[in-house]
């Protein structure tokens, strides 16, 4: 380009004026950039100077800062910091008014009070089961005493007891309501939650102030509630137990799977009644969740924190396998003060575990009544409702 304006010749028909009023002749003028200047080959190469800097700038600079940007992004995400390790860091992502979504990683303080049980160790500490890093969702529980916090699987995996907490912050909430007014008639009163699935009888018994054990066989659900008992504060309170409860200890036993309701995990033993109830709901079965160790509800005796536990209400929905459970807690009754027992009643209306269930239950000195106070007849067992609660014989309602 420098060559080509050197070669300009002088025009003379351009006379540019001076301050003075003297007159002189203009140099060439570069037709494509208008110049009036004697020589315009140190402009136009100060113009191409800085365009070239600019188009260095363009090219060359912007790929490199989106470069950099990239690599942080990427050593940032894989790189840990203290933040992330601890619990108390949270990638939330809003879905509801109260659901969220959080990261909760396998760095953290060991959970207390978890144990689990087999017939060569005896009980063990067993916070192994904890040390995750799930994407759990976060909600809140609706407790008569303030709500707390509960980890809550996807609500189109858990159509029931999620999608309900989800929606409502609540799940069955009068039969909650039922055992929550017994524990309160009493101040003494402690929960031992058979089948406690995510914790929504253990959080709110918690909440108000009671002690429980919480005892289930699903290890997801086992992570659930032990993330909701350290968020919600209750350690101290809550001990949680990771086995299958039957009426023989050191078996191990294979949990099935209802599909969409994470809350219908069954044992897998001599299950059929089990099965063909859950298909005349109209429930869909498949899979496993793989296999567990079972005990018998005698040997949570041996815990030391049981040894505190006098006057208990007790919880049990387990999917049918209360009969056996039953079978195995002849000391259970003995040793403790049970002032109550709220159990599922749909998988034993007309069949032999129902009989058993009765029998044992009439021996221990109980008799069965609606969740509402109405009394039972024994003889009309094939329409009790789903659950009964079973008081004993000195209650009056």
């Amino acid at each position: 380009m420098t060559a080509g304006i050197k070669s300009l010749k002088p025009r003379e028909d351009i006379v540019i004026e001076h301050p003075q009023g003297a007159k002189k002749q203009a140099g060439p003028k570069c037709s494509l950039c208008r110049c009036k200047e004697t020589d315009v080959t140190p402009r136009i190469m100060k113009l191409i100077t800085r365009r070239s800097r600019l188009t260095n700038v363009l090219f060359l600079g912007i790929p490199l800062a989106f470069l950099c940007l990239f690599l942080f992004t990427i050593l940032t995400k894989n790189t840990p910091s203290a933040e992330k390790i601890h619990l108390a860091e949270k990638s939330y992502t809003r879905e509801n008014t109260q659901l969220q979504q959080v990261k909760v990683c396998d760095k953290q303080e060991p959970f207390k009070n978890i144990y689990s049980r087999n017939p060569k160790t005896g009980w063990t500490l067993n916070d192994d089961v904890c040390r995750v890093c799930p994407n759990f969702r976060k909600s809140k529980l609706q407790t008569p005493y303030g709500e707390t916090p509960i980890y809550i699987y996807k609500a189109a995996e858990d159509i029931y007891i999620s999608k309900d907490i989800q929606t409502a912050g609540i799940f069955d909430k009068q039969k909650v309501l039922v055992v929550l007014k017994i524990l309160q008639t009493d101040k003494s009163l402690d929960l031992i939650d058979i089948g406690a699935n995510i914790g929504v009888f253990t959080l709110s018994a918690a909440k108000l102030g009671r002690r429980v054990i919480a005892i289930d066989a699903l290890n997801t659900n086992i992570q659930h509630l032990c993330f909701s008992v350290r968020e919600g504060g209750f350690e101290k309170n809550v001990t949680i137990i990771h086995n299958a409860v039957a009426d023989r200890s050191g078996m191990i036993v294979n949990l099935g799977v209802q599909k969409n309701n994470v809350g219908g995990t069954f044992i897998d033993f001599k299950s059929e009644n089990i099965r063909k109830v859950k298909k005349e709901l109209k429930a869909t079965l498949g899979g496993s969740y793989g296999n567990i160790s079972t005990i018998i509800l005698d040997e949570i005796l041996e815990l030391d924190a049981l040894k505190s536990f006098k006057n208990v209400v007790v919880k049990m929905d387990i999917e049918g396998f209360e009969d056996r459970v039953l079978l195995g807690a002849t000391a259970f009754f003995k040793t403790l003060n049970i002032r109550a027992v709220f159990m599922e009643w749909v998988y034993h209306r007309n069949v032999p575990s129902g009989v058993i269930v009765i029998d044992l239950m009439t021996k221990a000195g109980f008799i069965p009544f609606t969740e509402s106070g109405g009394k039972l007849s024994v003889a009309s067992r094939t329409s009790w409702p789903e659950d009964v609660l079973w008081l004993p014989n000195s209650s009056s309602r």
